[in-house]
C-alpha cells in the first residue's frame, strides 16, 4: 500500500470519511478534490469539485463549508444551489452519472465494498460542485472563458466521461492564460 492509500484508509478508520486531492501538474486532466466515506457512513452523496492546483487551498475551505452544509440539507437535488461561494458567486452541483464513479470515485468505491455495500441494493449518489467564472456564468453557459472553463470542470452528469479524455482547449499560452484568470483569486 502506498503512502496516500494508507493515509485514506487510516482517514477511513479514524473519522469514518475524508477527502483526496488529486492533482495533475501535468494538464491531460484536470484536477480535483474528492469526498470518500460520506456515502457509506452518513448515507450522503459524494462529492468532487475540478480544477486547478492553485484551487487547493479554496478547496480545503471549500470541504469544510461542504460538510456544514450538508448537516443543514434535508436532501440533496439533482440540481442544486449551495451557500458555498468560490469568488463572489455560489455553487451549484449537478448529479454525477453512474458510468462515472470508476476513475473519479475510487476511494468512495473502495470504502463501500469494504463495507459490503451492494450497489444494486444502496446505490451511491456523487455530485459534481461546479463554479461559476467571474461573470456568474457556469461551464454549461457561453461565456468569456468556456473552454477553459469546460476543461476545468468535465461534464460528469453526462455519460462515460474518463479523467484522461481528451477535453477541447485553446492555444496552450491562451489557455493557462484563462486557467490563471478563473482559478487564481488574485488576479
Amino acid at each position: 500500500m502506498d503512502a496516500n492509500a494508507r493515509y485514506v484508509f487510516d482517514a477511513f478508520e479514524k473519522s469514518g470519511s475524508g477527502v483526496s486531492f488529486v492533482i495533475n501538474d501535468v494538464e491531460t486532466a484536470p484536477s480535483f478534490m474528492v469526498t470518500y466515506g460520506w456515502s457509506v457512513n452518513f448515507g450522503l452523496s459524494e462529492f468532487i469539485l475540478c480544477g486547478d492546483p492553485m484551487m487547493r487551498l479554496d478547496w480545503q475551505r471549500i470541504y469544510r463549508e461542504l460538510i456544514v452544509a450538508t448537516d443543514a440539507v434535508p436532501a440533496i437535488e439533482e440540481v442544486q444551489r449551495w451557500p458555498i461561494e468560490y469568488r463572489g458567486h455560489p455553487l451549484v452541483s449537478v448529479k454525477v452519472h453512474r458510468s462515472n464513479f470508476a476513475g473519479w470515485f475510487e476511494e468512495a468505491l473502495f470504502h463501500r465494498k469494504r463495507a459490503g455495500l451492494c450497489e444494486d441494493e444502496s446505490p451511491m449518489e456523487a455530485h459534481q460542485l461546479f463554479w461559476a467564472d467571474r461573470d456568474g456564468k457556469f461551464p454549461w453557459e457561453e461565456g468569456r472563458h468556456a473552454i477553459t472553463q469546460r476543461w476545468l470542470q468535465p461534464p460528469l452528469y453526462e455519460p462515460d466521461v474518463a479523467p484522461a479524455d481528451t477535453r477541447p482547449r485553446k492555444d496552450s499560452l491562451r489557455h493557462r492564460a484563462e486557467v490563471l484568470i478563473l482559478c487564481n483569486p488574485g488576479i
